[in-house]
């Protein structure tokens, strides 16, 4: 299993506990509560066993999404859900991670914050507080923790945003002090049982980012490689594709526009 995974910073914006992380999905609601194949590293019917072994009392429906790796239960009442996101999951004593989903809007946007290296974590959500939150409602913001300490990691940071109306305008930076972040977002249309992701270029061809973010979470790379590439990618100019990479290798990412809310 992966040694780092996304985790909901919610809570450092309004306050209580940390809360359940949420993702987009086509038919996203808090009683829909996905797993994704991509932390079990080929183990992945013995993982799901144990989740339907803690949903056992409980009526669900359940989809295997190939495209996206994921598998999706939707439980019967939101009370169920909110049982099973409570429960502590563990297989071969690491965590299994579970994130509930939000349904595909479209004034919701996906903000992506690919390199925040010379800005610390608390410093991060407080410059995503007073530049996005104006614009909109925050619905949740991830960043990639690791699993056994409080150690963050400077790229993969994401805001699920529902902006203030559809016509509401984001920009393209983050200013601080001594600079600004580039930022990312984009809205995703439905298509089939994945997405379409539009960049604010208008633009559906997923970028080389994340598609290399991709690889990165499944394991498909190390974290050294995707560390060399982030640089790379502020020097390049926002919205350029890579032209001609294979993507049928690498499966659709559902979870984030994925974000990865």
């Amino acid at each position: 299993m992966t040694q780092y995974r996304a985790v909901s910073l919610k809570n450092n914006i309004l306050g209580g506990k940390q809360s359940s992380l949420k993702r987009f999905c086509v038919a996203g609601s808090d009683q829909n509560v996905g797993i994704d194949w991509g932390q079990f590293k080929g183990n992945v019917p013995e993982v799901l066993h144990l989740v339907f072994k803690a949903v056992s009392d409980s009526i669900y429906t359940r989809y295997d999404d190939y495209r996206a790796n994921v598998t999706y239960i939707t439980l019967d009442n939101l009370e169920d859900a909110a049982k099973l996101m409570s429960k502590t999951l563990t297989y071969d004593d690491q965590k299994i991670d579970l994130y509930q989903t939000v349904k595909i809007e479209e004034d919701i946007m996906t903000v992506n914050i690919p390199n925040f290296k010379e800005i610390y974590i608390t410093k991060m959500i407080e410059l995503v507080t007073k530049q996005l939150k104006p614009l909109g409602e925050i619905k949740d913001i991830s960043a990639l923790c690791n699993k056994y300490r409080n150690e963050y990691i400077l790229y993969g940071m994401k805001v699920l945003l529902r902006k203030n109306t559809i016509d509401t305008e984001l920009p393209l930076f983050l200013d601080h002090e001594d600079g600004r972040i580039n930022i990312f977002y984009r809205g995703c249309k439905e298509a089939c049982s994945y997405y379409i992701f539009e960049s604010s270029e208008g633009n559906n061809t997923p970028s080389e980012h994340d598609i290399m973010a991709v690889k990165a979470r499944l394991g498909k790379i190390s974290e050294k490689e995707f560390m060399d590439y982030v640089p790379k990618v502020d020097c390049s100019p926002q919205g350029s594709n890579l032209a001609g990479m294979d993507l049928d290798s690498d499966p659709s990412d559902q979870s984030s526009s994925d974000i990865e809310i």
